[in-house]
C-alpha cells in the first residue's frame, strides 16, 4: 500500500547497463504507458498530493490514488492505492464531469530491471516532453540506498525540478 522509490538523473545509459549485468540484474520486460494526473485542489504537479491517476498500459487500465509525499534525502514515500477499471477513456471523462483538474498526462516507454527485489526502470518520456530518468522502487528506504550507492557518480538523485518541463507543456 505505500510506495518508496527514488527518481535518479543520469547522462550515459551504457555504463548504467555495464554495472546492472556485474550486480547480476535480470531484464523482466520493455513497455509503453500513458499516464493522466488529476486533481480537486491542483492546476499542476508541483508539490501536488492527493492524486488520481488513470494509466492505461495497451489494452489494460488502472486508477490509482498517491497520498502525500513524504520524503526523506530524496526518497519519496506515500500512501498508493491501485484498483483495475475496464476503459481508462470512461474513467477520465467520469473525472472531467465530476470537476477534477487534469493537471498533467504524460507518456513513457519502461524498461525494468530487478537487483533482487528492488525494481530497476528505466523511464524514457516521450510527451509531452523529452526526460529521461531512472526509477529506484523497493518495500524500504535501506534496500533502495544500498543499490543507488552502487551506481555512485553515474546516477544523481532527481528533484521536481526535472518534471517542470511537463506543467510548461500541458495539454
Amino acid at each position: 500500500m505505500h510506495e518508496i522509490e527514488v527518481k535518479l538523473n543520469y547522462q550515459n545509459k551504457e555504463p548504467i547497463l555495464k554495472k546492472l549485468k556485474e550486480l547480476n540484474a535480470k531484464y523482466k520486460n520493455k513497455f509503453e504507458l500513458n499516464d493522466c494526473y488529476f486533481s480537486l485542489e491542483h492546476t499542476d504537479m508541483s508539490n501536488a498530493h492527493d492524486l488520481l491517476r488513470v494509466r492505461t498500459k495497451g489494452e489494460k487500465s488502472e486508477l490509482t490514488f498517491k497520498g502525500k509525499t513524504e520524503s526523506t534525502d530524496g526518497i519519496w514515500k506515500r500512501v498508493e492505492i491501485n484498483i483495475g477499471i475496464d476503459k481508462g477513456q470512461n474513467m477520465i471523462d467520469i473525472l472531467n464531469n465530476l470537476g477534477f483538474n487534469k493537471i498533467s498526462e504524460n507518456k513513457s516507454i519502461r524498461e525494468v530491471w530487478m537487483i533482487e527485489d528492488v525494481e530497476f526502470m528505466f523511464i524514457d518520456f516521450t510527451y509531452p516532453d523529452k526526460i529521461n530518468i531512472i526509477e529506484v522502487e523497493a518495500d524500504s528506504e535501506e534496500k533502495i540506498k544500498k543499490v543507488i550507492l552502487q551506481f555512485g557518480s553515474l546516477i544523481e538523485k532527481a528533484g521536481e525540478e526535472s518534471f517542470k518541463k511537463f506543467d510548461k507543456k500541458k495539454s
